[in-house]
């Protein structure tokens, strides 16, 4: 009897044990885990060095590039305004020769005041790192100068310019063997002002300090190509850039501005040059992620069959709003679409809400989709996508687990807010 008994309290004591470990696990995954977010919290670094590519075709048209690295040519459009040097101009070889050590080559020394840039795919967005690198100069096609560097804290990932743009980057004129540090801003999309003019010009007080040296590559002559690599590295620590050239400073910036004191997307920039980079590191120094950029809301949209067009309630924040028909689309600025002159035939018809500033807000998810008919008789809008029946027991599932998973993303994006 005795036996029965503590059996049946070891019995009882593991079953409580389970249970207060299970809510022990419980707690710690929606409120209290600390330990296993923290851990999370933090960009990985980026590190390229370019052995996994295939030699000889230009990067757009290299297999798992646009897989690493983006710009708006790898993501699969055009390039604009300033960026008119992103196709055809880059591409992965080897050093010397036909094997050994595989580099990034990129030559863009036709034409003035034409970048090429890419970045990081994804959103890749820092405030505090050491970004580096390995430049070799070379002096075939360029006519007087080339420059590389880091633009960073890129408001708007779209193209070069973007907005509230820092460039820093290293400039040698190949009639000789100096490396030059330099930094250019461009403000809300403007024009680039060099940050020494600024400085000298007493623009901003003691909110800009600058300091600059120069850097005269050892073993090198006038109109050479440059042997070696120069490593290139950016410090950035809140409002303090330093820039190098092997080991010297070449530039030492502190620029105090506001309107730069955000986590921004960091890219690789060089114009009229001919050079090799290779050993490309971001290492992250931020103790935090990246604030959460807010999505748009999704439009609510109507068929006015009698109209034969599209409508739908202005979303705030949004500029504009992607119309998707078939295997089509195009970008309105009103809130209406006519569909009247389309090709006749059936179609399931989505608006998504495009932000003004994709740094502030991510487009929309796409609205639920209107069947309509072009040359017949309207459909009358019919609704597919989330209106569609599901089974009670997958709704009541699917539920549970998005409840689980908003609130372990609500406890995780609350803690690292910047």
């Amino acid at each position: 009897m005795i036996n029965k008994v503590r059996k049946r309290t070891a019995l009882w004591s593991a079953a409580i044990g389970s249970v207060l470990l299970a809510a022990l696990l419980c707690f710690a995954a929606i409120g209290g885990g600390a330990t296993a977010v923290a851990a999370e919290n933090k960009l990985d670094d980026f590190v390229e060095d370019f052995e996994s590519y295939q030699t000889g075709n230009y990067i757009e048209q290299t297999e798992t590039f646009a897989d690493t690295w983006s710009n708006n040519v790898l993501r699969g459009g055009e390039a604009q305004g300033m960026d008119a040097h992103l196709r055809e101009k880059a591409r992965v070889s080897y050093q010397t020769g036909t094997n050994g050590n595989k580099v990034l080559a990129v030559n863009n020394t036709s034409g003035a005041d034409t970048f090429f840039y890419i970045g990081p795919k994804g959103d890749f967005r820092v405030k505090n790192f050491t970004a580096e690198m390995k430049v070799r100069f070379l002096t075939e096609g360029v006519a007087e100068r080339s420059w590389v560097g880091f633009s960073v804290r890129k408001k708007n990932n779209v193209h070069y310019t973007g907005t509230n743009n820092m460039v820093f980057f290293v400039q040698r004129y190949k009639a000789n063997a100096q490396i030059t540090g330099h930094a250019v801003v461009i403000q809300n999309g403007g024009a680039a002002a060099d940050i020494s003019d600024m400085y000298n010009g007493g623009l901003y007080g003691e909110k800009l300090t600058l300091s600059r040296e120069t850097y005269t590559v050892p073993g090198v002559e006038a109109n050479e190509d440059f042997a070696d690599f120069v490593n290139v590295k950016l410090v950035v620590n809140n409002k303090r850039y330093v820039l190098y050239a092997d080991d010297t400073a070449v530039l030492d910036c502190t620029f105090d501005i506001p309107l730069y004191d955000y986590f921004g997307y960091v890219s690789i920039n060089c114009c009229t040059s001919n050079i090799q980079i290779d050993d490309v590191k971001i290492t992250v120094a931020d103790d935090s992620l990246p604030p959460v950029i807010p999505m748009l809301s999704a439009p609510e949209i109507t068929n006015d069959a009698a109209a034969k067009k599209i409508t739908w309630k202005r979303v705030p924040d949004a500029d504009g709003y992607r119309i998707a028909y078939g295997d089509k689309s195009e970008i309105v600025y009103a809130t209406s679409f006519s569909y009247e002159k389309l090709p006749a035939g059936e179609y399931d018809v989505t608006v998504t809400a495009l932000p003004v500033d994709s740094f502030e807000y991510r487009e929309s998810e796409p609205s639920e989709a209107v069947h309509i008919t072009v040359g017949g008789t309207a459909n009358g809008g019919d609704k597919k996508g989330c209106g569609s029946s599901v089974g009670a027991t997958a709704v009541g599932g699917g539920i549970v687990l998005a409840c689980g998973a908003a609130a372990l993303l609500c406890v995780r994006r609350k803690r690292i807010k910047a």
